[in-house]
């Protein structure tokens, strides 16, 4: 258990330290990342809801060649954030749980206060009842 929770070594590149390249290799840099600014044109293909997520199929222009690009975006629902908020409070990440259950709640998450079964609740986070910004964002609103 020691050995996996040593420090890691981090890579670090001291980039103060580097010199430019010639005019000729930025110029082959430069065209690599160049880009007709043109619409997209996205269009929604499809949409999945389940409980935890949505998923959409998203196509549109590529940019070259008259073709389409296909994309599918997944997107964590009000539930999910909750999980993550909750993992977040146990790793001591008090401010990161916050800002995740915050996103919860915008997406309509039912908040249930401890008291009730526990089938019908299912997220503790009694750790974080002393920190302040935990508090404000379960103080009632209007």
């Amino acid at each position: 258990m020691a050995k996996a929770s040593a420090e890691l070594p981090l890579a670090f590149r001291d980039y103060r330290a580097e010199q430019p390249v010639s005019d000729e290799v930025f110029e082959v840099f430069r065209q690599a990342y160049a880009y007709d600014d043109v619409p997209l044109n996205a269009r929604l293909v499809s949409a999945d809801t389940t409980d935890l997520w949505i998923r959409e199929r998203i196509e549109m222009d590529a940019g070259y060649g008259g073709e389409r690009l296909g994309r599918e975006d997944y997107d964590a629902r009000a539930e999910t954030w909750a999980y993550r908020a909750r993992i977040s409070a146990v790793l001591g990440e008090r401010m990161r749980a916050v800002s995740q259950l915050r996103r919860a709640f915008d997406e309509a998450l039912d908040y249930r206060p401890t008291y009730l079964p526990e089938h019908q609740y299912r997220f503790d986070f009694s750790e974080m009842a002393d920190y302040a910004p935990y508090q404000e964002l379960l103080r009632p609103k209007g």
